[in-house]
């Protein structure tokens, strides 16, 4: 055991060479923050004899300045910016607001190390599998680019292709921020409130995932599953034979942007039709499966000429846990029955808000929350404002960031414009308040909810197994609470599954 510690521990030399090569990078991501003029709006938090050397910006936006520093710190910054942009808790709604338009337009590669890639990872050279491949891609973002091509048997395709050395970039990148993140949150409790570490770890998942285009593959495969009986909405199918992790291939879909309202009632397409089907496509995902599609800007919904709605670009996605969707199903109905001591009941349930506060003075804050939303007359109320409304309340009441949450209103602010923008005179709550009423009572359900207890069990008895062989192995005294704990925590469990199954 200790020889296979000594190889997996790494040298001393590594670990220097790796302090070295962060100092480096944060010296010059010092002086392109100075450049940009990001040093400059936080002026007086610097110390003082470092004041000569800032350099003050032409431009007073704040998003506007960082997003321009963002661009010249290359990928791992400019998909940093993107993850931002759904965080207006920790950057606030100005810089969010700049940080959208954020766009991924980048220096080009050639055509020759698309032709490079496909040769390294299917063996094969371009002409074999494509009769034709454009030498100028249709987009190009920080980490990948897109080509129009056609399959050797004449399917329209686009391909998308990693650029050269991103990775190596990003990877460098990410060691510095994992360290500043965890050096502030040892030392600031604003930061382990926003949980910035885990910020982070999110942000290395989200780009670990676009660096990998089987994921993304997968992603539009999953996406393509849930919507397979809906008509309204179309997913590109994959072409698995030309994909890898370094490109993915995927059908070629004609069509125009969402927002485009001219051509929308040129080609006599409905748009009350187009501004629910986005509705309610956005909820099924996020509500009824969890997986969703967080980057709901017009650039990736198209409207082909038959007017089925098509996303792209799948590399943002948001997760919902089946306990998430459980909470939010109570919360959402509580909302709609005016309930409001039992939508403050589940925040403290849940661990969103800590016990430590007051169950009445958050009761209070939920009916300030709903009562003003609520009354509005039905085309003027908006499920995203009252999302909102209930993580700004919650904040005051110390709860802990719940980045997946906010990820959800993020995109359901997004989509709730776009559908307005589409239809203005759209009637949301029509739409919205049947879904919403239906999909409470499944989840809130005697069935669903004896469903979700035993599932809960079996989760910690599985949880349970490995701490027993642990305990069996090392014997320690840590482990033994910990089996203490999760017997304690299934009886509890079971308790309440027979209380639930008697008060039928």
């Amino acid at each position: 055991m200790r020889i296979c510690l000594k190889v997996l521990q790494p040298s001393t030399g590594d670990i220097n060479k790796a302090m070295i090569s962060n100092i480096f990078r944060a010296i010059q991501i010092i002086r392109t923050l100075n450049k940009k003029g990001v040093l400059f709006l936080i002026k007086s938090k610097l110390p003082f004899i470092l004041s000569p050397f800032i350099i003050k910006d032409k431009n007073t936006n704040k998003g506007d300045i960082l997003r321009e520093a963002f661009y010249a710190l290359g990928p791992c910054f400019v998909k940093l910016g993107q993850m931002l942009s759904t965080r207006e808790d920790l950057v606030g709604k100005e810089i969010c607001y700049s940080l959208e338009s954020l766009q991924d337009s980048m220096p080009r590669i050639e055509v020759s190390y698309a032709k490079e890639t496909i040769k390294r990872n299917f063996d094969q050279d371009l002409e074999e599998l494509f009769s034709h491949f454009d030498h100028k891609s249709v987009a190009s973002a920080s980490i990948a680019e897109v080509f129009k091509a056609k399959t050797i048997d004449g399917r329209n395709v686009a391909v998308k292709i990693i650029k050269p050395n991103v990775k190596t970039q990003i990877d460098r990148d990410m060691s510095l921020l994992r360290s500043c993140a965890n050096l502030f949150t040892f030392f600031s409790s604003e930061a382990r409130r926003l949980r910035l570490d885990k910020v982070v770890e999110r942000f290395q998942e989200f780009i670990n995932s676009e660096l990998d285009l089987c994921i993304e593959a997968a992603t539009i495969s999953k996406i393509k599953e849930i919507h397979k009986d809906d008509e309204n909405i179309y997913t590109p199918k994959v072409f698995w034979e030309y994909t890898s992790s370094e490109i993915l291939t995927m059908e070629w879909i004609d069509g125009f942007k969402v927002n485009k309202v001219d051509l929308l009632e040129a080609q006599n397409i409905d748009r009350h039709k187009i501004a629910s089907s986005l509705i309610l496509m956005f909820f099924k995902q996020s509500l009824e499966y969890g997986y969703f599609h967080a980057d709901l800007h017009p650039g990736n919904i198209l409207i082909q000429d038959n007017g089925q709605i098509t996303l792209l670009d799948y590399g943002i996605i948001g997760h919902l846990t089946a306990k998430d969707r459980h909470y939010i199903a109570e919360i959402l109905y509580g909302f709609i029955k005016r309930d409001y001591e039992y939508v403050a009941k589940i925040h403290f349930d849940a661990g969103y808000v800590p016990k430590t506060q007051s169950l009445f003075q958050f009761t209070q804050a939920c009916r300030a929350i709903g009562e003003p939303i609520i009354d509005l007359p039905a085309n003027k109320i908006s499920i995203a404002k009252l999302l909102t409304r209930l993580l700004e309340t919650t904040k005051k009441f110390q709860m802990e960031t719940q980045p997946q949450l906010l990820l959800l209103q993020k995109t359901m602010v997004m989509v709730e414009g776009l559908a307005k923008k589409i239809a203005p005179d759209i009637n949301l709550w029509n739409i919205t308040k049947p879904f919403l009423e239906e999909w409470a009572k499944q989840n809130l359900s005697f069935d669903s909810k004896v469903a979700y207890a035993l599932k809960e069990i079996r989760s910690d008895y599985a949880n349970l197994s490995e701490f027993i062989k642990l305990g069996l192995s090392t014997q320690k005294m840590h482990n033994q609470k910990k089996i203490s704990y999760l017997l304690i925590s299934n009886i509890i469990s079971l308790s309440l599954l027979i209380y639930i199954l008697l008060g039928k």
